[in-house]
């Protein structure tokens, strides 16, 4: 386990289980501790969009009503970026029963990676770089499931290794800034990163907004939601090289960051 995956202490009023064993790779855990939110949560439908090895890869889900936004959130196609995943379970934890949205969650893309720690599946695939494959199992199955639907909101997490702070690829087809609205409202306690070129890409506040030459082959989740199936899609990426409780913490605080905008869209 990398020193960055090890919590660092956390305030007296966080009941996050996971801070207790450093349990961020354990899959089998994982899953169980959603299984057991989803018996609570009135309306959730949950499955899976195929097994994988040993593995399921879950899929938890609250229709679509008039006048609900639909968000969608993923974690977990890079199963060494724990933080990602952790942060998606806490706030579903403390959340998902009130959240005024509907929503889809897929909170375990890569299990066989997140139980390694690898980027990595199994034949060593870079899975958010096939989005545009369906020969790729997941990618079929994941193709298969998502075309049911339109969001009002994709959000996908995620982690850097390079990163100075966190920050957010933000592909608007409408509603321009609304990353930039997180984090300029007390969203977490992570510092942004302020370099004005991040991922090679021209940045500002912790905020990238590519708007043109974007990449037509080996596409990530993001770019492969964004205009087929949502007009806002948002990459939330927190730095590797911090705490585990902060880094979920700001996970955590940038999806309530997000319910809150479509919140107030929706009034």
């Amino acid at each position: 386990m990398k020193m960055s995956d090890q919590a660092s202490p956390a305030p007296k009023e966080t009941s996050a289980l996971w801070l207790q064993r450093h349990r961020s790779h354990d899959v089998p855990w994982l899953l169980q501790c959603w299984q057991d939110l989803a018996r609570n949560i009135p309306g959730l439908t949950v499955g899976s969009l195929l097994k994988i090895g040993e593995f399921e890869v879950p899929y938890f889900r609250r229709s679509p009503a008039p006048n609900r936004p639909h968000l969608y959130v993923s974690a977990g196609i890079h199963g060494d970026e724990p933080a990602a995943s952790l942060g998606l379970l806490w706030w579903a934890e403390e959340s998902l029963l009130n959240c005024p949205c509907a929503v889809t969650l897929l909170p375990c893309l890569n299990p066989w990676g997140i139980s390694q720690n690898s980027r990595y599946d199994a034949y060593g695939t870079d899975l958010n770089r096939c989005f545009d494959d369906p020969r790729q199992p997941l990618i079929g199955a994941w193709d298969r499931f998502v075309d049911r639907d339109r969001y009002d909101v994709t959000l996908c997490l995620h982690e850097d290794y390079d990163a100075v702070g966190a920050y957010c690829y933000e592909l608007p087809g409408s509603d321009p800034g609304v990353a930039a609205s997180i984090f300029a409202d007390g969203w977490g306690d992570l510092p942004l990163d302020m370099r004005p070129e991040i991922d090679g890409m021209v940045a500002h506040g912790g905020v990238i907004s590519p708007r043109s030459n974007l990449p037509t082959t080996e596409l990530p989740e993001a770019l492969r939601l964004f205009g087929r199936h949502t007009p806002l899609s948002l990459t939330f990426e927190t730095p590797s090289e911090f705490g585990l409780y902060e880094r979920a913490k700001a996970q955590r605080d940038f999806i309530r960051g997000v319910i809150q905008h479509l919140s107030g869209k929706s009034a």
